[in-house]
């Protein structure tokens, strides 16, 4: 098994709980690694978390939010990075269900802006994207069998649906432009450090205030945890054993009811479960169990070391001994819905292509209309429709009945130009579900192309000025408001603020 061996490494979210435990681990077991450690300090960050690192010579700490494009690349580019392991996010479930923009702006637009820079860079050896296993849902309380890393994603909450649509960025990315990207998707998580909002450290803060512990619903949720050195432990492995394209799922198979999380803890305070033990209104929706196959990160050499029972006393002893670590938590404590706690070019001749041109579904638009009219009075809340057909047409031949139906020779008339970073071979679709609601494909290709071609043909100036949607990709950008941008005029404008040297030239 090829061991990857990085040499200067960015972490994001770095004083978060989780990543503070990776950073710490990989300071102090390889000193010859450089930890650029970026963290924007929001209110589930503490520099305190960093603390056995922070007097080392291979660590610094950068104060800043992954969503500024200029941080990014100059921390690139000045630091030499070629690893990122990027934990940064929004992570509270509850927060998500009344503040689901900022994780939307910090889980998917943030990640963006990462594998942009790293696109432009071009010197990224390893990108390791940190997700979650709510991107699965839930699990049927009866499986046997985990979701392993090919299940398809139902995220059911704001939270796992921004983290999904962050794995989907990365994938693109991987795909795209051959970023080596690694995914993991881990389980709940719990220990020192970990800021008072999540189920295990809130529980442990309110019985040592004497307070009663909230369970959201009846307590019958089924989740997993793996103490937060078990963790740590599995990203170092990931880190250095970890095959490119590759997804891991990081947790254990002991499952404990949220009722018996509560019970145990009030049975280490020597609190009464009955008198101390509060049911409360629950989410708007609460998975009801999570369930992970973690045997492709085992055959990696992970396996976790600590029980449930020793975790738990280790991480109660750390919060009675550093009770004020986070200050002022009160209402990090309340049950939701509480208060949130957010701050402020390659050519190719014409038979070549005429083998390979991918082929698409193309639907007359009156027949898609006439889907979502049936939708809209038929279809079932939560399903989901593939409004498409099966008849398929190679790019290459939707231009050659174009161009048949303006008599133009198709051997002068077509021109085959630089592809896309990555253009999917074919799309195909079952639409068997929304003809079962009584829709079906009306119009045929001959004739929706006929009408098509006859409604340009008498509306030539519907759009106005569209020279620059004619040009072929990469194009001119067409900004709102008349002005068209040549394509790198962007990049051009984009500005990087860096430090000056005293002889007045750039660091870069």
């Amino acid at each position: 098994m090829a061991t990857y061996k990085p040499r200067n490494i960015l972490i994001t979210g770095a004083a978060g709980f989780i990543a503070s435990h990776v950073t710490n681990r990989l300071i102090r077991n390889y000193p010859d690694y450089k930890i650029v450690a970026l963290d924007k300090l929001d209110y589930c960050s503490n520099l305190k978390n960093l603390n056995p690192s922070k007097s080392s010579s291979n660590f610094k700490f950068v104060e800043g939010d992954i969503g500024s494009a200029d941080l990014v690349n100059y921390l690139l580019f000045t630091e030499s990075i070629d690893t990122i392991m990027h934990f940064a996010a929004q992570t509270h479930v509850d927060n998500s269900f009344g503040n689901s923009f900022e994780f939307t702006k910090n889980n998917i637009y943030g990640t963006h802006v990462l594998l942009e820079a790293c696109k432009v860079t071009g010197q990224i050896r390893r990108f390791i994207h940190v997700s979650t296993d709510e991107v699965y849902g839930e699990t049927d309380e009866d499986a046997i069998v985990g979701n392993h890393e090919a299940s398809q994603l139902l995220p059911s909450n704001p939270y796992s649906a921004t983290k999904a649509g962050a794995e989907m960025l990365v994938m693109a990315y991987g795909r795209s432009y051959g970023l080596p990207v690694i995914t993991t998707r881990g389980n709940n998580v719990y220990g020192p450090n970990q800021f008072p909002e999540k189920l295990i450290p809130k529980f442990i803060l309110l019985a040592m205030r004497g307070m009663v512990l909230p369970i959201h619903g009846d307590g019958s949720n089924v989740r997993s945890y793996l103490y937060c050195e078990d963790v740590a432990e599995a990203f170092e492995v990931i880190l250095h054993r970890g095959e490119v394209g590759h997804v891991y799922n990081i947790g254990t198979k002991k499952e404990r009811r949220v009722i018996d999380v509560a019970k145990d803890i009030c049975k280490l305070f020597l609190m009464d479960p009955e008198k101390s033990i509060e049911f409360v209104e629950n989410r708007p929706f609460n998975d009801q169990r999570y369930f992970l196959d973690d045997q492709k990160l085992k055959n990696l050499g992970w396996s976790e070391r600590v029980i449930w029972e020793e975790g738990l006393k280790k991480t109660i002893d750390w919060y009675t001994k550093h009770p004020n670590w986070w200050g002022d938590v009160s209402g990090a404590l309340l049950p939701h819905p509480r208060m949130l706690m957010i701050p402020g070019g390659r050519h190719f001749d014409f038979e070549e292509l005429n083998r390979m041109s991918h082929p698409w579904s193309y639907l007359y638009c009156e027949d898609v209309a006439e889907a979502f009219e049936v939708i809209l009075h038929r279809g079932e809340v939560g399903h989901v429709y593939n409004i498409g057909t099966k008849k398929e047409r190679r790019v290459i031949d939707v231009a050659k009945d174009i161009c048949k139906l303006f008599l133009m020779d198709p051997e002068k008339s077509i021109e085959f130009v630089e592809n896309r970073p990555f253009n999917d071979q074919r799309y195909f679709l079952d639409d068997q579900k929304l003809k079962n609601l009584g829709w079906s494909e009306r119009v045929i290709w001959e004739e929706g192309l006929k009408k098509t071609i006859d409604w340009y043909t008498k509306h030539p100036n519907w759009w106005g000025d569209v020279s620059g949607a004619l040009l072929p990709h990469p194009r001119m950008l067409m900004i709102p408001g008349g002005r068209h941008f040549d394509f790198e005029e962007p990049n051009r404008m984009s500005h990087v603020n860096v430090p000056k040297l005293p002889n007045g030239k750039s660091k870069l």
